[in-house]
């Protein structure tokens, strides 16, 4: 039984750190989203803030969409 212990111990770590990754790349896209709120306070014409931030936010909404895919194994985008 010592054995089945470990190994549960040991697949509740594999969890953890996948789970850690997960959340850390979600912390690193909610610094990307910031970084668009901040600069908005530099006085860029409109447009060039406008183009920036649909960019920006394109690329943010995939990496959300690829991580929620993994974490979960289902894709509501894709028509099937």
């Amino acid at each position: 039984m010592g054995n089945r212990n470990s190994l549960g111990t040991e697949r509740s770590k594999q969890v953890s750190d996948s789970s850690r990754e997960l959340w850390e790349q979600v912390g690193q896209l909610a610094d990307r989203a910031d970084n668009f709120c901040c600069a908005s306070l530099l006085g860029l014409p409109a447009k060039v803030h406008a183009e920036q931030l649909a960019l920006g936010m394109a690329d943010i909404r995939d990496a959300l969409r690829a991580l929620y895919i993994e974490a979960t194994g289902d894709d509501p985008w894709t028509d099937e």
